[in-house]
């Protein structure tokens, strides 16, 4: 009889295995990046554009002490540039300041925005006894708009900021023939 003792194990064998798992694991690492970065190359996602359209001051009452008692309607003009992305917009608040002090307030419903498209927000607001700190006839205002904006693909949201829009400055002039004067608004993506 041959009395041959089999190996328990086989070391080449155990080490074949091991050496090929721990190179899987970078080359998954480094497919997940590459195709990450290729969709964002791809997507190439860009932030809205937003101007105001309108703003308007009704049933304004002066009183002698230069104070202002007003109802205010903005129109503010939002355009989604993305020719792949349509945008989300939630938890959207409005605010006008004067002089630093929060003089209208407003909410508006979540909405979605198809790609390359343009979307209208109507905000309102009523300001009671805010002082002028200019002529009697125009008001000076910075618009502020807050939420969260979320990129999507079909059903698929691909990212998620909170945004601050700050428009300035907004000059409305009490009369309906001066209108408004063209203002500015930049976001910020957090």
């Amino acid at each position: 009889m041959n009395s041959a003792k089999l190996p328990l194990f086989n070391k080449v064998d155990d080490v074949k295995i091991k050496c090929s798992c721990t190179s899987i694991f970078p080359y998954t690492i480094l497919l997940i990046t590459s195709l990450a970065i290729l969709l964002w190359v791809i997507l190439l996602p860009k932030s809205p554009i937003i101007t105001v359209k309108e703003a308007l001051v009704d049933r304004y009452t002066l009183t002698g002490h230069n104070h202002l008692n007003a109802a205010f309607n903005f129109v503010l003009r939002v355009h989604n540039p993305n020719t792949k992305l349509s945008l989300y917009y939630d938890h959207l608040e409005f605010k006008a300041y004067h002089g630093g002090q929060v003089v209208a307030y407003d909410g508006v419903e979540p909405f979605q925005q198809p790609n390359e498209s343009l979307s209208l927000l109507n905000f309102r607001g009523v300001a009671i006894d805010m002082p002028l700190f200019e002529s009697p006839g125009e008001v000076d205002l910075i618009l502020e708009m807050k939420g969260r904006l979320w990129f999507k693909v079909g059903t698929l949201t691909l990212y998620r900021y909170k945004f601050k829009i700050m428009c300035f400055p907004v000059v409305v002039h009490l009369d309906r023939i001066g209108g408004l004067e063209t203002s500015s608004c930049y976001i910020m993506l957090e």
